[in-house]
């Protein structure tokens, strides 16, 4: 998500109010042109400018998971 962020920050303040069209408009642009040209690996890193990093991922689950599971 932070590549879409950085590329439109606009898009999170969409997203809190329903809105997808500028997260649509990226991921046309980003991922789904490019979807037949290349394999998943390098569509990611094409896309991110990184590969599959499960840290944001796990960050993610820790913040939210964390308190209520006594875990973190």
């Amino acid at each position: 998500m932070m590549s879409v962020l950085r590329d439109d920050p606009a898009i999170l303040p969409e997203l809190a109010v329903g809105g997808y069209g500028r997260l649509h408009g990226w991921l046309r642009e980003h991922v789904y042109r490019h979807a037949r040209l290349y394999r998943a690996d390098e569509l990611l890193e094409r896309s991110t400018g990184r590969g599959l990093d499960p840290s944001d991922y796990l960050a993610y689950v820790k913040e939210k998971y964390g308190a209520l599971y006594g875990v973190g």
